[in-house]
């Protein structure tokens, strides 16, 4: 009688601890749901630019391209992933994501982090805010985001969609990369993410076919690849572009040759392709509600 009393308190506990996972998971699973919903707003407050006469506003595309979780930095970071197109092509990438305050895990640390994609000089223009570095600047650059670089070896674009995409992951898995970690001397690869994040076209900027690719630290992108099927005066030929999505160094290799890199970014600098804003507010962990939210801003 004891033994089955024993074993019926056993299965007792276990239901307990299982009931009490599974709200835990359902609670984490909501507060996330408030980030993202969050991330949306953030990212929404951004209206972005090509500079120029006339200037021609960029397109948010929702849903987010990425949701993701970094458990290999510290805090508990997670985040959304947001574009803007003009035309269809890609001309600015976005993270909206927070961490844990240290020694208050109460609180979370908002962060807005900007890389342009464009061939053209961009700008921003966003609802005042104020960090822990002062007023949030408006994003203005004087100058393109990224390079076009002709892929010579790679064969011609094929004539359908299907047989472009094959040959964009192709091209994509030729590709590694490095980040430098937090000690500033070792270095780890970085994995690229077998779907695209975005396939694209737009006839106006020549793109006959695009995608773009993210090399990931966990499920967090870090570096930006595009491959693209380019108009030319000898027909498509496919380009590749490479875009840092982290203020850490990175390196890029084609084969076994170094074709791009790029040392530690500084942060809350407008004026650069890579614009990372730290603590652009402060925030309860489970988040209030939308009202609430708009208030505090």
């Amino acid at each position: 009688m004891k033994a089955t009393l024993s074993i019926f308190t056993l299965i007792v506990a276990w239901g307990a601890v299982a009931a009490a996972q599974a709200d835990a998971a359902d609670s984490a699973q909501a507060d996330f749901k408030r980030w993202l919903d969050f991330y949306a707003a953030e990212a929404a407050d951004y209206d972005l630019f090509i500079t120029g006469e006339p200037e021609r506003k960029l397109k948010l595309e929702t849903p987010p391209l990425l949701t993701y979780t970094n458990p290999v930095r510290a805090g508990g970071q997670h985040g959304a992933i947001y574009v803007w197109t003009l035309d269809g092509r890609p001309e600015a990438i976005a993270s909206m994501w927070s961490t844990d305050v240290a020694g208050n895990p109460a609180l979370r640390d908002v962060t807005h982090e900007f890389q342009s994609l464009s061939l053209a000089p961009l700008s921003s223009r966003h609802a005042p805010r104020v960090g822990n570095m002062g007023p949030v600047p408006d994003w203005k650059l004087d100058r393109p985001g990224v390079e076009l670089h002709l892929l010579p070896e790679a064969p011609a674009p094929a004539d359908a969609p299907a047989g472009r995409l094959v040959q964009m992951r192709r091209l994509a898995r030729e590709f590694s990369a490095k980040i430098t970690t937090s000690d500033k001397e070792a270095s780890s690869d970085l994995r690229l993410l077998p779907q695209p994040l975005l396939r694209y076209a737009s006839p106006s900027a020549d793109v006959v076919d695009g995608a773009m690719f993210a090399f990931v630290q966990a499920t967090d992108p870090e570096l930006i690849l595009l491959i693209e099927a380019r108009k030319t005066a000898e027909g498509p030929r496919w380009h590749y572009s490479a875009a840092r999505f982290t203020n850490r160094p990175l390196r890029l290799i084609l084969g076994e040759r170094e074709v791009w890199s790029c040392d530690a970014a500084a942060g809350y600098d407008g004026a650069q392709p890579y614009f990372i804003y730290w603590s652009v507010s402060r925030r309860d962990r489970r988040l209030a509600d939308a009202a609430e939210e708009k208030t505090a801003r």
